[in-house]
């Protein structure tokens, strides 16, 4: 059984991220990551390490927090996944470019910027671009679908609202996968009622099944109450895991993915992230002094070698 790996990282995983890191000339100092989540594709059923849930992906909630936290879990629903325990990857890195710009990639890839139109569905769409980005690695670039990634994560949550938070769609994907966009096309408005197509369900069990095990995911920012903002190390981090050529999704009043990075001593905080922003449809940039502020938590996907750990 393939199943998507959150899981402490090994000595060949930790060769692999200093080869992804040479071109900056980064090397791996130390790599922790929560505790696995057993995934059973037979009965679609997860568990998690025991930990703290938090009840939103912000301090204060963002765009797609009011419909999660206020819907009342359905009958025989699982109880909301646990959070990640304060974990990050730690890379030591000498020297960091003053600009990275992964938008090039994204248009390789054909992942283009998409809307979320009028719903509360930011952080669904970070979440899914991020792992877009991780697959199309791998070689699997179909567009992946955020309604269905929108209708997992209330699944593993145990709720019916519209939007969820990281974790959630994280879950979700871990017992669900998620279908391409051409057989569950994302609705205009939210539908409490819907379910996925048959085709839909078995196209999404069936990438489950060939990229679980090949990804693995990372929480440089976990979620703690009452936090808001970057530390030097985590801002740090955010750059040399841009370098390295991961896009970050990050969290909060309202949820963008990070997808490059660009020093300017004329911007508030010394700089800007490059952001792909589903409220726009389109890039975008949020300042260093932003990020530094808001941010209340972020993760990003890595897509392991072949057969490797």
């Amino acid at each position: 059984m393939n199943s998507l790996r959150v899981r402490p990282t090994t000595s060949a995983r930790a060769s692999r991220l200093r080869a992804l890191a040479t071109f900056v000339g980064c090397t791996v100092a130390a790599v922790a990551c929560r505790a696995p989540l057993a995934v059973d594709l037979e009965s679609r059923t997860a568990t998690a390490p025991s930990s703290e849930t938090r009840a939103a992906d912000s301090p204060t909630p963002r765009d797609d927090a009011a419909a999660a936290s206020s819907a009342s879990p359905a009958s025989g629903e699982p109880a909301a996944p646990s959070e990640p325990a304060a974990t990050q990857v730690e890379l030591a890195c000498p020297a960091i470019p003053p600009s990275v710009d992964l938008r090039g990639e994204f248009e390789r890839f054909g992942l283009t910027p998409r809307g979320q139109g009028a719903r509360p569905t930011c952080s669904i769409f970070a979440a899914t671009a991020a792992f877009e980005f991780a697959l199309a690695e791998l070689g699997e670039t179909a567009r992946l679908s955020p309604e269905f990634v929108n209708w997992a994560a209330s699944r593993a949550a145990g709720s019916r609202g519209d939007g969820n938070f990281f974790h959630n769609a994280i879950a979700g994907f871990e017992r669900f996968g998620a279908s391409s966009a051409e057989l569950c096309a994302y609705r205009d408005a939210f539908d409490p009622a819907f379910e996925p197509s048959s085709q839909a369900l078995a196209d999404a069990t069936a990438r489950l099944e060939r990229t679980g095990s090949k990804l693995a995911i990372h929480w440089p920012v976990p979620w703690v109450p009452d936090r808001f903002g970057l530390d030097e190390p985590q801002f740090a981090e955010f750059k040399r895991v841009l370098a390295a050529g991961h896009p970050i999704a990050a969290g909060s009043a309202h949820s963008r993915l990070l997808v490059g990075y660009r020093d300017d001593p004329a911007s508030p905080g010394g700089g800007v992230f490059l952001v792909l922003d589903s409220a726009l449809a389109s890039y975008a940039e949020i300042d260093y002094a932003f990020a530094r502020a808001q941010v209340a938590d972020a993760f990003w996907v890595e897509p392991l070698a072949p057969g490797g750990d």
